[in-house]
């Protein structure tokens, strides 16, 4: 494999991680383990943001502004909702959203973990 393809294969792992694919659904694709995976990961969270693949940073940036449009969707639907049921579906589906938005962030190492 040439450092090219190399280089694709870790954006194409990254990528998949990032849209919320799971390290099994990965592998098989990238043609490596589980592990491999993880650790193609855990070198591209390492480097510093101006070494990612600048590709990588446009998904993550397309992701973070789509998990954002969900939160405002939800809190429009809050703010709307009509009945005790309606209102706190919204409210959850506001929470929810903000979780993912949460999930993502620290996986792109832009939080900080506090376990």
């Amino acid at each position: 494999m040439t450092r090219a393809e190399r280089a694709k294969r870790d954006d194409r792992i990254v990528r998949e991680r990032m849209l919320g694919a799971t390290w099994a659904s990965i592998a098989p694709g990238a043609g490596v383990s589980d592990r491999h995976c993880r650790r193609i990961y855990k070198q591209w969270r390492e480097c510093p943001p101006s070494l990612r693949s600048a590709r990588t940073l446009e998904l993550a940036d397309a992701e973070l502004a789509a998990r954002q449009a969900a939160i405002q969707a939800a809190a429009l639907q809050t703010q709307t909702a009509t009945g005790d049921t309606a209102t706190g579906q919204a409210i959850g589906a506001k929470v929810n959203a903000l979780d993912r938005k949460i999930e993502l962030l620290l996986e792109l190492g832009l939080l900080p973990r506090l376990s």
